[in-house]
């Protein structure tokens, strides 16, 4: 049907006829697609449940969310069977931020349940907190 928006949901409250407000950074992102109202788009919240939902106000740079409305709910608890095995990438992290974020991207598209940065003698130093926001963003992204 044409619908290829896909938007992170944090609150967990994928139920039909539900109005949820997708935060700032989402909407960011169906203004940047110019979305409008009344259009469909797919919703998804990292644990197994992918909704339709209906963008009920036009995103502008005035508002610092945007209403859906949820419409119909699928879950899908096997989509990603549990392994037997819990993925953990432990990596020295490259020194350009270019490469890290793309290695925090391709790290989520493969699947793997934690990344752990190591530090040593040689090692690049930089505060991970400080760009835990950030890849956090990323990893939503590469979700999508």
């Amino acid at each position: 049907d044409g619908r290829y928006e896909m938007i992170f949901v944090e609150q967990g409250n994928l139920v039909p006829g539900t109005l949820i407000v997708v935060d700032t950074e989402q909407a960011k992102h169906l203004r940047a697609k110019r979305s409008r109202a009344g259009e469909l788009i797919d919703l998804f919240d990292g644990k197994g449940a992918l909704a339709t939902g209906e963008i009920m106000e036009e995103p502008n740079k005035r508002s610092r969310g945007v209403q859906i409305r949820v419409i119909e709910v699928e879950r899908y608890p096997e989509a990603v069977p549990k392994s037997m095995f819990h993925l953990t990438a432990a990596i020295a992290m490259p020194r350009s931020s270019t490469r890290c974020d793309w290695l925090i991207e391709k790290l989520t598209e493969l699947g793997i349940d934690a990344i752990v940065p190591l530090t040593g003698d040689h090692s690049q130093n930089f505060s991970v907190d400080a760009r835990m926001e950030r890849w956090y963003r990323l990893s939503i992204a590469a979700c999508k």
